[in-house]
């Protein structure tokens, strides 16, 4: 099954010690919270403007509370970090937090042609809508998409539909960082953010 390795975080990439303490407080407050206004959480903001760095330091700060569900930062050009790798890599690391996942997303594949299908559509259906039904992993989960603006390809419009609607258990987050893209504010632009 297809797999990101290079586009999870990295500690290296994070804020520097005691710089953007209220936003990561706000952060962290927003997903830990029991009734949130939303399950997704767009930081938008123009290029250098430090939201790669939020993004690292609060999949690292989530990863050490063991409440990082995945994480995938968007590189333009990086092929290891391509559009057709998002749904494999979420599944599969959901999956290593949860046997229940962990057993769907192995019927799934036993389908020779879903394992190395980059067709968006089929791995939104195959490896997320049809596993995390089984999903029992209890308490607060962050999902990070760091960099939304640099996924590319034709797919694109498509996968903003898909990632705007996203279903997931109650107990997910989803935190993505972007530039304000046209395309992605018109996505976004029905889902209480």
């Amino acid at each position: 099954m297809l797999y990101a390795n290079g586009a999870r975080y990295k500690s290296g990439k994070q804020c520097i010690p005691g710089t953007r303490a209220r936003v990561l407080d706000d952060i962290i407050g927003w997903a830990f919270s029991e009734e949130p206004d939303s399950h997704i959480c767009l930081l938008l903001g123009p290029a250098g403007s430090g939201k790669s760095a939020i993004a690292h330091s609060i999949a690292g700060i989530f990863a050490s509370l063991g409440r990082l569900g995945s994480s995938f930062c968007f590189v333009r050009g990086d092929n290891s970090c391509r559009l057709t790798l998002f749904f494999p890599t979420l599944a599969r690391d959901l999956a290593h937090r949860d046997p229940k996942i962990k057993e769907a997303l192995g019927h799934a594949i036993k389908d020779p042609s879903l394992r190395k299908t980059e067709d968006i559509m089929d791995q939104f259906n195959n490896f997320i809508v049809q596993t995390m039904h089984e999903c029992s992993i209890v308490g607060h989960i962050l999902l990070v998409i760091d960099a939304l603006d640099e996924c590319v390809g034709e797919s694109r419009k498509q996968f903003l539909k898909l990632l705007a609607g996203l279903k997931l258990p109650d107990n997910f987050r989803v935190f993505i960082t972007s530039r304000p893209d046209k395309d992605i504010r018109t996505a976004f632009s029905q889902v209480h953010i």
